[in-house]
């Protein structure tokens, strides 16, 4: 834009010597160029100010061909600024709806502060110890949120901070257990270590072992939506909580949806099922 801004200026200070010494053929002139350059936009023409040198041609030969051909040039102007105004109120307008749609969703996915958590709590099968949902009874993880972090999953790496490659956003760990887990799931427990390590510990597992891919993997995977950057269980925990999430598809549902087991000493992913789950 530079370049057209600095042509305007050089063409308006000729345009205004020519009105300055009544020559009305150099200023036609000059107008014949200015009607030939097809590149120039509405920010160049407010930063050298040539429209008002272009009317007031207009009004002195009024009757005349430069009269003519500057009010020609002012109403190709405008078109220009109407076209570009109808643009940039274009673009607002999706950005806008674009940045509603987000706060809409973030706030469906996370719709209370911390201290007004409250969550129904399944119900335990006696005899297989699994968790009952009433409203998702095929669904029967037998860990709560509470006891897979109280277990050292994940090596104390869940809730550290992340770069997420899905939503091109930096998450800090603060904020995202603020949404997340309530107080009372993590009592007792060394948060650097055990909740938002950067590095993954063997010996915070419960039973010492190295289990799952990293988030990468995940993201690579394409299991990974904007709602749980963090991943399924983060989705597991609002859940478990009663929140309102927007849930997967396709194979994300059955990455997304495995909610974890402990058998034999280990803990394994549990995918019994593959409908999508709405728990309000």
């Amino acid at each position: 834009m530079a370049k057209i801004v600095d042509e305007l200026l050089s063409l308006n200070k000729q345009l205004q010597k020519a009105l300055n010494e009544d020559n009305e053929m150099s200023c036609t002139d000059i107008l014949n160029v200015l009607s030939d350059m097809n590149e120039i936009t509405i920010d160049a023409l407010l930063k050298t100010k040539i429209g008002y040198t272009v009317k007031d041609i207009k009004n002195k030969y009024k009757g005349n061909e430069s009269s003519t051909k500057a009010k020609d040039l002012m109403d190709k102007w405008k078109k220009i600024l109407e076209a570009q105004k109808e643009t940039k109120e274009t673009k607002e307008t999706k950005e806008t709806k674009e940045t509603k749609e987000t706060k809409d969703t973030k706030e469906t996915i996370v719709k209370e502060p911390k201290k007004q958590f409250k969550m129904k709590e399944p119900r335990r099968d006696t005899e297989t110890d699994e968790l009952i949902f009433d409203d998702h009874p095929e669904f029967r993880p037998n860990l709560t949120p509470k006891e897979v972090l109280q277990m050292g999953s994940f090596g104390g790496t869940y809730f550290r901070p992340i770069k997420s490659s899905v939503t091109n956003k930096v998450y800090s760990s603060n904020d995202v257990l603020k949404e997340t887990v309530p107080d009372d799931w993590l009592e007792g427990l060394n948060l650097k270590r055990m909740i938002v390590s950067s590095t993954y510990t063997n010996s915070v597992n419960k039973y010492k072992v190295h289990c799952g891919g990293d988030l990468a993997m995940w993201e690579g995977s394409g299991w990974i939506q904007e709602c749980d950057p963090y991943g399924w269980f983060q989705w597991y925990c609002r859940f478990y909580r009663g929140v309102d999430v927007m849930m997967m598809k396709d194979k994300l549902q059955e990455a997304m949806l495995a909610l974890v087991r402990k058998e034999d000493g280990e803990i394994i992913l549990l995918t019994k099922f593959s409908n999508v789950i709405r728990r309000i």
